[in-house]
């Protein structure tokens, strides 16, 4: 099989919920890995301007645990318990 885009899987939210519940797992938390700040063309210039980075960062706090926007992030991060 060639390598490609193609070969990863793709997930949203509830079914990532659901896949823990069928393993037997209890769900602790869900978290977007990039957020939406993946989204942000000049995300670099924000990060490296101290009072922009943090207007960005209580955007994403506010925003990471909005089910709405949950699936919005490239990467999201399970964590749970056996």
């Amino acid at each position: 099989m060639p390598y490609g885009f193609t070969t990863c899987n793709f997930h949203r939210p509830d079914e990532i919920r659901a896949e823990v519940a069928d393993a037997g797992l209890t769900l602790v938390d869900l978290l977007p890995v990039e957020g939406i700040a993946h989204w942000i063309p000049d995300l670099a210039a924000r990060l490296s301007d101290p009072e922009r980075r943090a207007v960005l960062l209580e955007l994403l706090e506010r925003t990471e645990r909005d089910p709405e926007i949950l699936g919005a992030t490239a990467h999201l991060l399970v964590v749970a318990r056996r």
